[in-house]
Formats: C-alpha cells, sequence, structure tokens
C-alpha cells in the first residue's frame, strides 16, 4: 500500500480499532447470547418466516453501515487498495462482532457479483418477472 493510501486510511483504522474493543466488543458477546432465530408460526399455526433479531443485532447493522466495511471497495476512493483497505477493517471487526461478520460477507459477495452484470440485464429481467406476475394474479 503506498504511503499517501495508508496515510489517509490509518487514522480510521486507528479510530476504528478503537470503536471494536468498545462498542463491537460488548455487542458481540450479546450477539452470541442472543442469537438471530426463525420463527416459523405465529401462535394460530400461520406461518410468518420472521427473522427475530436482538437489539445488539440491530445495532451492529447500524455500525457496519456507518463504517463503510461492505461498500469501501465500491466506492473505490483508493482505486485497488480500497479492498485491500476493506480486509484490513474487516480483520479488525470480525473476532468481535458476535458472527454479524458473517452477512456482511454475504452481502460483499452478492454486490461483487451483481456488479459484474451490465445494469440493462438486471433492468431487463426485473422487467420480465414484474410483467409476467402481473398477467397470472
Amino acid at each position: 500500500m503506498p504511503n499517501e493510501v495508508y496515510s489517509d486510511v490509518e487514522p480510521d483504522l486507528v479510530r476504528f480499532g478503537d470503536r471494536v474493543r468498545t462498542d463491537v466488543w460488548s455487542l458481540g458477546r450479546q450477539c452470541e447470547a442472543e442469537p438471530p432465530f426463525l420463527t416459523k408460526i405465529d401462535a394460530w399455526g400461520k406461518r410468518i418466516d420472521d427473522l427475530v433479531t436482538s437489539e445488539a443485532w440491530k445495532a451492529q447493522k447500524v455500525i457496519s453501515a456507518e463504517e463503510g466495511l461492505v461498500a469501501i471497495p465500491y466506492e473505490n476512493k483508493h482505486d485497488e487498495f480500497s479492498r485491500l483497505y476493506q480486509m484490513v477493517k474487516l480483520a479488525l471487526y470480525s473476532p468481535g462482532s458476535g458472527l454479524y461478520s458473517c452477512p456482511l460477507a454475504m452481502t460483499d459477495g452478492a454486490a461483487k457479483t451483481l456488479s459484474g452484470r451490465s445494469n440493462s440485464n438486471l433492468t431487463r429481467g426485473n422487467r420480465s418477472k414484474t410483467k409476467s406476475s402481473s398477467r397470472s394474479g
């Protein structure tokens, strides 16, 4: 990583490391004590498939968005070093995240896959699904 990129990201990494040591660590312990679970049916036997997450899990979502843990490589501020910057932040975050880094990895994988496709193909695919579902209903 060139010195100019390092000097730009280093203060953020130090600040984030402190946030991980305090906020993220305690939230991660709560996430592990209260993992997400799926409620398949309600009290009347109706299928609902509701994913229930703790307040700590919801707080991890806010923190990961504030910190750009998925967005950094797509914003591409540091060109080919943006992905490295993201990986360093994730290396700081993951051990204390209470497994919240797992959905982040899945989101990043989906974003990377979709970023390799043309927008016209995605739009065309969505439009045809909308037309076909409106005809059948």
